[in-house]
């Protein structure tokens, strides 16, 4: 897997939020194979659930510092 498109996909779903893209805008922004992109697309979201509970811990620390 590119990893720079990876990073690339990463930037443009933090930066359109809520709106969020298509497989199709996906696969022609970063100029991939439809198969391509759906296996980043499911390598950032495994990346995300492994990571949730140390993103709920921070937050919940940067929530009691208030």
């Amino acid at each position: 897997m590119n990893s720079n498109k990876k990073a690339v996909l990463e930037g443009l779903l933090f930066v359109v939020g809520d709106d969020g893209l298509t497989l199709e805008q996906i696969t022609d922004i970063l100029e991939l194979e439809m198969e391509d992109a759906k296996n980043i697309i499911k390598n950032l979201m495994e990346e995300y659930l492994e990571y949730q509970p140390v993103r709920e811990y921070i937050s919940i620390e940067m929530k009691g510092r208030s």
